[in-house]
């Protein structure tokens, strides 16, 4: 799925190991988050975040978790009514869109801090 192009993961590194992460399927503008990991503290937090930047500059529609829970609510998590979550797939899945990994650290502060921007 991975050299396909639909499997991807944000992964966290420490001294040549890795210590967290998280990984997800792509469909189109919609990514299905399927699992995380942390062996330091924060790692998977840190992972989440830089995915939710990815997602934002790339234009992706749905950030899709498995589960809805305090951990996810922090970043801003939402449930949504199944039907419109049903009308969101049907218009995001067939998009032709790319996961593009590039990104350096300020344009992903500049994103993330546009996110959670109050004026």
């Amino acid at each position: 799925m991975h050299k396909n192009g639909y499997a991807h993961s944000v992964e966290c590194w420490k001294n040549s190991k890795l210590v967290g992460g998280l990984y997800g399927l792509q469909i189109g503008a919609c990514f299905f988050g399927e699992s995380m990991f942390s062996n330091v503290k924060n790692a998977s937090k840190l992972s989440l975040v830089h995915l939710i930047a990815l997602l934002n500059k790339n234009k992706f529609q749905i950030l899709d978790s498995q589960f809805y829970n305090s951990h996810l609510l922090q970043f801003g998590a939402f449930e949504i009514f199944n039907d419109e979550y049903q009308n969101l797939l049907k218009k995001n899945v067939n998009k032709n869109h790319i996961f593009d990994k590039k990104i350096n650290y300020s344009e992903s502060i500049n994103i993330l801090q546009s996110l959670i921007q109050i004026s």
